[in-house]
């Protein structure tokens, strides 16, 4: 931190105010994530919705002032540029949204495509005035924003953490009904994502380390286990996916002997299931014992086990009592976890795809505008929830065949640049710099969650890690980015 506070000191005033400028637009497009409109009206009526209201009310004002200026400026944009062919899909979205006569063209209907909008002119603005570099402290100040609200959320739910350990699964974390700060509490599918993200860029650190530098790694390999455990005690299959194919892809393309992979291999993927397991199960029975202790049940050391061994020191009725309390804790313990109850379902997304595809327009050649899966999905699937969880069905519903063309190409883009950096021996110093590598697995992670889930198709934590991992990888390749990550 100190290193990157001295690199800043060493820049002219003008870099100085930009980099200011450029660090408070993403720490206020970061908070603005799960912050709806509505909250603007609530401006001085309380602390929270003073907070929300600047949360959602400064990122968008910015966004629609730095898009004049963009617009003024257009003549010094390429048209090839990765990031304004991004561009082009916001604006396909808003076009939709126009067209269709049966959504109100309204702030709360057009905000999610004014601050993906101002998040692109942040990279725009960097390409204009030559300051690719700092793409990566913005990298860094995303991974600080995840390390930071990870230690909120576990620190605020410590002890139903404990609890939850002996269902063996921390899913039920975040219910439907349940805020934080004003707003809805991020769903437990988020919250893995966000220790998958960070276990997985602990990762790439941790195979950079040298092996002289034991400590160190080992030091790595725990807080990788923790976040790990993390990604499988929350249970979300796609994370789970996501993240094994992301460490595998790693393992597979960058620099280890084979034997080192195969030890990684078990020791970011296999062991923080083995440890979460045993934990569970050590947990649980903690759990049973607490839950019958409190009811005066039983006052010695429970073996859960043995306990039929109990009809020897209980007359009848008190074991009847005791057993009953304990199939009510075993129970408990026991129907929680998603693997046990629902096994690796799709749950309903096949039906939900089909479904999407039938009830659109074929004619609308710019989609329905912005979040038309909700449009779309609101009246029949409200069951499974209204949205359409995949990235490629989500863009085509939001701004048609152009959008979904765009997105396709954005892919071919960012995997050609990937491919040649990986395979190409005049690229191995960029293939083989830890800020490739990072943005690399990251991309790769929200390419397969794009599969189930809308993922970067929106405005969304998935889409700032996205757009900034890609804008990093192609100005790598265009040798921009120097590959020291503490030059800027």
């Amino acid at each position: 931190m100190f290193k990157i506070i001295n690199l800043i000191k060493n820049k002219s005033h003008k870099e100085i105010y930009l980099t200011l400028f450029l660090s408070f637009f993403w720490f206020f497009l970061w908070a603005s994530i799960n912050v709806e409109p509505k909250w603007i009206g609530h401006f001085a009526n309380n602390l929270v919705g003073t907070i929300n209201s600047l949360r959602i009310s400064i990122p968008l004002i910015i966004s629609i002032i730095t898009t004049l200026i963009i617009f003024l400026l257009i003549k010094k944009i390429k048209l090839n540029n990765l990031i304004f062919i991004y561009y082009i899909y916001f604006i396909f979205q808003t076009i939709g949204l126009i067209f269709n006569l049966n959504v109100d063209f309204t702030l709360g209907n057009n905000f999610l495509i004014i601050l993906g909008i101002g998040t692109l002119n942040i990279f725009i603005i960097m390409k204009i005035l030559n300051y690719e570099n700092y793409s990566k402290m913005l990298l860094f100040f995303s991974v600080c924003f995840c390390f930071l609200f990870m230690f909120l959320i576990f620190y605020l739910n410590f002890d139903k953490l404990i609890e939850y350990l002996a269902f063996s699964t921390f899913y039920s974390i975040s219910r439907p009904g349940d805020f934080l700060f004003g707003s809805a509490y991020p769903r437990s599918t988020g919250l893995s994502r966000i220790c998958a993200l960070l276990a997985l860029i602990l990762f790439v650190l941790y195979i950079n380390i040298s092996k002289k530098r034991l400590f160190k790694k080992i030091l790595f390999l725990i807080c990788i286990t923790f976040f790990s455990i993390f990604v499988w005690g929350f249970q979300s299959r796609g994370t789970i996916i996501c993240y094994s194919i992301s460490v595998l892809m790693c393992l597979f393309l960058f620099k280890s002997e084979f034997k080192e992979k195969i030890i990684n291999f078990f020791l970011i993927l296999l062991l923080p299931v083995l440890i979460f397991n045993q934990s569970a199960q050590i947990a649980k029975k903690h759990y049973i014992k607490k839950h019958l202790l409190e009811k005066d049940l039983f006052k010695e050391v429970l073996d859960v086990e043995s306990i039929e061994e109990l009809k020897l020191d209980l007359d009848e009725e008190e074991f009847k009592v005791f057993k009953k309390k304990l199939d009510q804790a075993l129970e408990k313990t026991g129907d929680a976890n998603r693997f046990v109850k629902r096994g690796m379902s799709t749950s309903g997304r096949f039906d939900i795809w089909k479904y999407s595809l039938s009830q659109y327009d074929k004619k609308k050649i710019f989609g329905y505008g912005a979040q038309a899966d909700r449009y779309l999905l609101n009246d029949k699937y409200k069951g499974y929830g209204n949205n359409s969880s995949n990235i490629f069905l989500y863009v085509f519903l939001s701004g048609g065949y152009f959008s979904l063309l765009i997105l396709i190409l954005i892919f071919l883009r960012a995997y050609y640049i990937s491919g040649v950096i990986l395979f190409m021996k005049n690229k191995s110093k960029i293939k083989n710099s830890f800020i490739f590598q990072i943005c690399f697995s990251i991309l790769i992670f929200f390419s397969v969650r794009g599969l189930i889930e809308n993922s970067f198709g929106l405005f969304s934590i998935d889409f700032l890690f996205t757009i900034l991992c890609l804008f990093i990888i192609n100005e790598l390749y265009n040798n921009k980015i120097d590959t020291n990550f503490l030059k800027i």
